[in-house]
């Protein structure tokens, strides 16, 4: 007579219950690191469509720098209907409106270490939002900055003003809704270039120092830690070729 191998009902149970805690441990870790790197992707292409709209812009009306173009204009005159209307000649869009408009409240980022945005940094309904037509948001703040023509030849930088700082929200208002994964800032300067939070450029027409908000200064604010304005992750994000390594 044969004898029969099989597993008995505890063996497979035990088996099953083996099975599920494996992927209950690296489920959430692949579903993050697939969002991370389709939220990288969606950053690297919305970034190369802003500046291609304002460097084909400028040349259309021929101006030097930003603020000579009727979008600016229009943007620090907090007419959006005109702004939006403009500046989607150049990129396509499909509203405009203001923080809550959008999110529904004025204080909907979290840092990375999942700790909620401080007071001091609520946004403002004075911040003008674009959506475009991939269901980015762009949200255009107030934030001039300006060096000396001496300043940006010490540290080797080519602008000398910041005219607005932009958030750009990847994926609209869906979760995770965290500075340094879906969020992401920039320093907009004369030449319609984003300088991303946490590098050189933008660290300089801030301060006038090259460290003191790069992400690399462990001691300082924007260092892309937990505990820290993750707002810098966005430079390094982008040194590391839009790859997450934090």
């Amino acid at each position: 007579m044969m004898k029969k191998f099989g597993f008995t009902l505890a063996e497979v149970l035990i088996t099953l219950g083996i099975v599920g805690v494996i992927a209950a441990m690296t489920i959430p870790t692949f579903v993050t690191n697939s969002q991370n790197k389709a939220n990288a992707a969606k950053l690297a292409s919305t970034i190369s469509n802003i500046e291609n709209a304002f460097g084909i812009m400028m040349v259309q009306e021929g101006a030097n720098t930003l603020d000579e173009t009727e979008f600016y204009q229009y943007l620090t005159n907090k007419d959006l209907e005109k702004a939006e209307s403009t500046f989607g000649e150049y990129l396509k869009l499909q509203g405009n409106g203001t923080v809550t408009n959008f999110y529904g409240e004025d204080k909907p980022f979290k840092y990375i270490g999942y700790s909620a945005v401080p007071e001091n940094i609520t946004l403002s309904e004075s911040i003008d939002v674009y959506q475009t037509k991939n269901g980015a948001l762009l949200m255009f703040a107030d934030g001039f900055n300006e060096i000396t023509e001496d300043v940006a030849k010490k540290y080797g930088i080519s602008v000398t003003k910041q005219y607005f700082l932009l958030r750009i929200d990847v994926n609209g208002k869906e979760n995770p809704n965290i500075i340094g994964r879906d969020v992401f800032v920039f320093a907009l300067c004369e030449d319609g270039a984003l300088y991303p939070f946490g590098g050189k450029t933008s660290s300089v027409i801030q301060t006038g120092n090259p460290t003191s908000r790069h992400y690399k200064n462990s001691s300082g604010s924007y260092a892309c830690i937990d505990g820290k304005f993750s707002a810098g992750c966005t430079a390094r994000l982008i040194e590391n070729n839009f790859v997450v390594d934090y």
